[in-house]
């Protein structure tokens, strides 16, 4: 059994309720910053305004929610597909940057911050992976 399942079997309804309720309050406080993010994602990438933005999140929402109908696989093949998308954006970008391969190498062992912007990059790529 989950979480839900033992709440429900040894907690009287009221409860069950209460704790229903504050699951989703806490599912919408962690959504939210995902929601606001990719709103202004979009904003510093093609100038969308940041109201549009928060809609066209919801749509894609919506959008998966709604493959889901169509079966598991489909829904799978979509997201393998975005996740290709972004790697092959990658290496085309490291194809475009030509960085040195012995110092991304050493890079990998030794990080080092250069640069006078380098803290706040370095903060902002931490943030954005451990975000999703």
């Amino acid at each position: 059994k989950h979480l839900a399942e033992h709440c429900r079997a040894e907690y009287s309804r009221v409860s069950n309720f209460i704790l229903w309720i504050i699951a989703e309050i806490a599912i919408v406080a962690c959504d939210i910053p995902e929601v606001i993010g990719t709103a202004f994602a979009l904003n510093m990438l093609f100038n969308i305004p940041v109201w549009i933005g928060v809609l066209l999140t919801g749509l894609s929402t919506l959008m998966l929610l709604a493959l889901q109908q169509y079966g598991v696989r489909k829904l799978e093949f979509l997201i393998a597909f975005l996740v290709f998308t972004i790697a092959a954006c990658f290496w085309a970008e490291l194809g475009y940057a030509k960085p040195d391969a012995k110092e991304v190498v050493k890079g990998l062992f030794v990080p080092q911050l250069k640069g006078s912007g380098a803290t706040g990059l370095a903060i902002s790529l931490l943030g954005a992976m451990v975000m999703p």
